[in-house]
């Protein structure tokens, strides 16, 4: 039986731990449960320098009733059966005679945090304290006379009647118990504690033992202690529904956009006829370049537009015409090439456009560049009749 009784505690456990539902509270009206769990009861007849009769641990079921006056204070209605055994040595030793117990009480329950329903188990708590009957029916005895463990050729008389009425004691009930987990709405599994406190249902003394036996046993206090586990229905609500929780927030305006990431760069460009290097600033996510004017960002094309000083526009350059400057005509040759500020140097113009030689070459030039567009893009130029000059 304690083996039992320790798997199925263990078993509970590990679902109460492993469950994604948290226990909610509930203020009920009404609750109705059954449980099944296990007891220990204390010793009921105690024998001087001899053995005690110990019901010890047996299983116990039951049902509960529960009625809320108030969210935490109700009445509570309990029926229990305990199956004891009980030694019989009046046979032979080990001998068992089986004892069918029933509890009944009736008790005052105390749920005092109900009210903050929040979802954790010290909400669900409560508490009973109360009173009612321990019933003692020996399993198969005849209506009248008493089960004596002690022989009676001991010096000890000892009587559990075998008349229900006369095995009957009041008792006094308190314990505890909280909801561990819910199954579904209004369902769950709740673990109870119990101790319920009375007269042994043995009876000693000249009036139950025989007349030629002196009674020296002992009926004491005894103590059955429940500790159990079941499936409780809540019915009801003393407490209105909890107010729908506010709706979410808006969200927060989207941030502003970051600025630009940009870096600084130098670009060449024709300025007063000259090949200058400018400051300006590279934006890498529009793929574009500014340049600073008076305080103010303004795109590069803008502050140096590729139409001054460049050959890219005009008709002689767009038709691949010959060119005659320092007194000689001069062709394209080749592509247009990039070159840094300080590698050229301005030697002559066309028609508005400067053009311009490798620093430190002397004259006469065998070739000759004409800006294209900004960025220092070049198309180099030869004298016509070294284009069409014939090697050998």
């Amino acid at each position: 039986m304690k083996r039992l009784l320790t798997s199925a505690v263990a078993a509970a456990a590990v679902f109460a731990a492993g469950t994604e539902v948290e226990a909610q509270a509930r203020a009920s009206l009404f609750d109705f449960g059954v449980y099944a769990g296990g007891s220990f009861t204390s010793p009921w007849l105690t024998i001087p320098d001899e053995d005690n009769i110990t019901p010890g641990f047996a299983g116990s079921f039951g049902a509960v009733a529960n009625y809320w006056f108030t969210p935490t204070i109700g009445v509570r209605l309990h029926g229990g059966f305990i199956p004891h055994q009980i030694e019989h040595p009046d046979v032979r030793a080990g001998t068992t005679v089986d004892v069918n117990t029933w509890l009944y009480d009736l008790n005052l329950a105390f749920r005092p945090w109900i009210a903050n329903i929040d979802g954790n188990w010290a909400s669900t708590a409560y508490f009973f304290l109360g009173g009612g009957g321990l019933t003692a029916n020996i399993a198969g005895g005849p209506e009248a006379g008493c089960l004596q463990p002690i022989p009676l050729q001991t010096a000890h008389g000892a009587c559990l009647s075998f008349n229900p009425r006369h095995a009957t004691v009041g008792q006094g009930t308190l314990g505890a118990g909280i909801d561990l987990f819910p199954l579904t709405e209004g369902i769950g599994i709740f673990g109870e504690l119990a101790a319920h406190v009375y007269s042994s249902p043995f009876h000693t003394g000249t009036g139950w033992a025989p007349t030629n036996v002196a009674a020296q046993g002992n009926d004491p206090i005894a103590v059955t202690g429940r500790f159990v586990a079941g499936v409780k229905i809540a019915l009801g609500d003393v407490l209105p529904p909890p107010p729908p929780p506010p709706p979410p927030p808006p969200p927060p305006p989207p941030p502003p956009p970051p600025p630009p990431a940009e870096r600084a760069i130098q670009v060449c460009v024709v300025q007063d006829g000259q090949l200058q290097n400018v400051q300006a600033m590279f934006r890498e996510q529009q793929r574009d370049t500014v340049v600073m004017r008076d305080g103010q960002q303004m795109p590069f094309g803008q502050a140096f537009p590729a139409t001054v000083g460049y050959a890219a526009g005009q008709t002689w350059f767009i038709q691949d015409q010959p060119i005659r400057v320092m007194n000689r005509e001069w062709v394209k040759f080749g592509v247009p090439r990039l070159f840094e500020a300080g590698q050229l140097t301005r030697v002559t113009e066309h028609q508005g456009v400067p053009i311009f030689a490798e620093q430190g070459a002397m004259a006469p030039h065998n070739v000759l560049y004409v800006p294209v567009r900004p960025g220092c893009e070049m198309q180099p130029y030869q004298p016509r009749t070294a284009v069409g000059r014939v090697r050998g």
